[in-house]
Parts: structure tokens; C-alpha cells; sequence
């Protein structure tokens, strides 16, 4: 591929982190729900109805990685409420294992959610019922420049196999 006016450029990335702009072409090709994480036995677990003013009362651990800091952050913020940050970390084996081990709660997607840590604890999940939000992974493109047909059997195939896993 050629750069320059007459080439293609687009990425393959998490489309729901981005600001969407109106220069941009941004097609989803999964959405991912977030969800509640705790280790097996939390209280939250029990209740009939978790909220996340119920989420915040509990010690929270935040996975810096991306935009996701200020994007769940602004969902926080929305509902009125703040989270106990207790730890920061880029890594998901990190998180996993700490909320394994009872040291706290998250929330991420179903995409990266595995039911265990590396110690072999088990790590649960669960839905807030009034704060539903996704990762999104899709392209993004410049409305400007479309496509080459190089590129866009590219990313038809991208769409296919994408889609067909999820």
C-alpha cells in the first residue's frame, strides 16, 4: 500500500474509547458488554439488584490501559457516583488476580473476562443494572478517502472472521 493522497488508511481498534468525530467512518464489529468482577463469594453477588452506587462502596481496582481510565470515569461521574480506586495497573493478569484474591472489584468487558486467574481462583461476574456499557472493536476510516479494493477486501475479511467469532 501506497501512502500518500490516493491511498487507503484505516485501523482496526477499540472504536467505543474514541471521540467520534464526523471526518470519521467507525464500523463496530463487536460490542462487548462490561460487566461487574469480584471474587467468588462477594456480597455483591448475592444481592438481587446491583447498582453502581452499590459498586462504589466497595475497594475499586482501575485497568489504565487505552482511554478506558476517563471513559469509565465519565460513567461514574454520570450516575453520581465516585469509585474507591485502591489500585492502577496496565495489566489484565494483574486485575484478574487481585480480584481473584479478594482484594477488590472491577468492571471490563466480557471480552477479556476468563473465569480464572493464573492462581486458579475463580473470578465472577455480573451485570449493573443501571450502568450498561460496552468496548466496542471495529475500524475506523477517513470519510474522505475511501477505500482501494485492496484495502476493502481487507476489511470485508476482517468483518468475516470478526464477526464470525463473536
Amino acid at each position: 500500500m501506497r501512502y500518500g493522497k490516493t491511498s487507503s488508511i484505516f485501523c482496526l481498534l477499540l472504536t467505543s474509547n474514541i471521540k467520534h468525530d464526523d471526518d470519521l467512518k467507525i464500523e463496530t464489529f463487536i460490542r462487548s458488554p462490561r460487566k461487574l468482577w469480584t471474587p467468588i463469594g462477594h456480597p455483591l453477588q448475592s444481592q438481587s439488584v446491583v447498582n453502581l452506587s452499590d459498586v462504589e462502596k466497595s475497594p475499586f481496582l482501575l485497568l489504565i490501559t487505552d482511554e478506558y481510565p476517563e471513559v469509565i470515569q465519565d460513567y461514574w461521574q454520570a450516575r453520581g457516583c465516585v469509585p474507591d480506586i485502591q489500585f492502577r495497573t496496565n495489566s489484565f493478569e494483574a486485575i484478574r488476580s487481585l480480584v481473584a484474591q479478594g482484594k477488590g472489584v472491577t468492571i471490563l468487558s466480557d471480552l477479556v473476562y476468563r473465569p480464572w486467574s493464573l492462581e486458579g481462583l475463580r473470578v465472577m461476574r455480573r451485570t449493573i443494572d443501571d450502568c450498561v456499557t460496552y468496548m466496542d472493536v471495529g475500524v475506523v476510516s477517513i470519510l474522505s478517502n475511501p477505500f482501494s479494493p485492496d484495502c476493502q477486501r481487507l476489511v470485508d475479511f476482517l468483518r468475516q472472521r470478526i464477526t464470525r467469532l463473536n
